[in-house]
């Protein structure tokens, strides 16, 4: 799911990080992750997250990586694989 959400350009962010490292070492339970995904019930609430990612990825320096530079980079892994 999370590698899915990667390709979409969804990356979580550091808060959503730490609930899941809390939840994976036993310091946080489900009522603390169903707590954090309710703040997404709203549409208000999506809405303004949509923004500010959106934000953070115009803002990020990395440079961009078309897709089709993505795609042309896994055809050359997956040849070099077949001919091994």
């Amino acid at each position: 799911m999370l590698a899915s959400s990667r390709l979409e350009g969804l990356e979580p962010d550091e808060t959503d990080k730490l609930l899941l490292r809390a939840y994976i070492d036993e310091r946080a339970n489900l009522s603390d992750l169903l707590a954090h995904a309710r703040q997404f019930a709203t549409l208000a609430a999506y809405e303004e997250w949509q923004r500010t990612h959106r934000q953070s990825l115009i803002n990020d320096p990395k440079p961009n990586v078309s897709p089709d530079q993505v795609m042309d980079e896994m055809l050359v892994l997956i040849e070099r694989k077949h001919k091994k």
